[in-house]
């Protein structure tokens, strides 16, 4: 897979060791986001150490809108908490989008369902 794929206005781009600073800030917005609404599903800042080792399993995409990160989400190929055959799935983790660029979500997911039915 190439190290960035587009969807119209909206790019792919699998993030790099240099946009976890990028990937954080996309995660801290949404997750202080939530938690203003009464959402306790993330903490409200995101330690480097939880996205680092999927950033470097080229796990994690950075999402660009007029190349300004617009989002991030993590694509794994098997989750410990599902009991399914290895490779067989994709487990969509740590999905967030900017306020500024909110109506995307459902174009993420349709471009990783659409990696997930490729492979």
């Amino acid at each position: 897979m190439t190290k960035r794929q587009e969807c119209g206005l909206v790019k792919f781009w699998r993030a790099e060791a240099g946009q976890i600073g990028d990937v954080l800030e996309v995660l801290d917005e949404a997750a202080q986001w939530l938690t203003s609404r009464g959402v306790r599903q993330w903490p409200t800042h995101f330690d480097p150490a939880w996205v680092e080792p999927a950033v470097s399993r080229g796990e994690t995409w950075l999402v660009t809108v007029e190349e300004k990160p617009a989002a991030t989400v993590t694509l794994d190929w098997s989750d410990p908490l599902w009991a399914d055959d290895a490779d067989c799935a994709g487990y969509v983790h740590r999905m967030a989008v900017r306020r500024w660029a909110a109506g995307i979500g459902g174009q993420i997911l349709a471009w990783v369902m659409a990696l997930c039915t490729r492979r």
